[in-house]
């Protein structure tokens, strides 16, 4: 009887932590994209905001000296893979 009361108690305390785990599973593609704002309705402004910072990113990326123009050898220059 002991064995069974504190099998029962062992997982009635666990059972708070299990559900979170289960919670914290990789998410989908859609599931991630939703929690991230995307799949959402977007207004032109948040459209053009969103692109002008991926815009910005990719110049910095390509701008291999840090001058704040693209030569054309920079723009040339084999891509770097993507860090996913």
């Amino acid at each position: 009887m002991t064995r069974i009361t504190i099998a029962l108690a062992a997982m009635l305390a666990l059972a708070p932590i299990t559900a979170s785990l289960a919670e914290e599973a990789p998410a989908s593609p859609a599931a991630r994209a939703e929690r991230a704002g995307r799949g959402q309705p977007l207004t032109l402004e948040e459209f053009v905001q969103r692109a002008q910072a991926s815009a910005e990113r990719r110049f910095r990326r390509l701008d291999a000296d840090g001058d704040g123009v693209l030569s054309i050898e920079e723009r040339r220059a084999p891509r770097r893979p993507r860090a996913d």
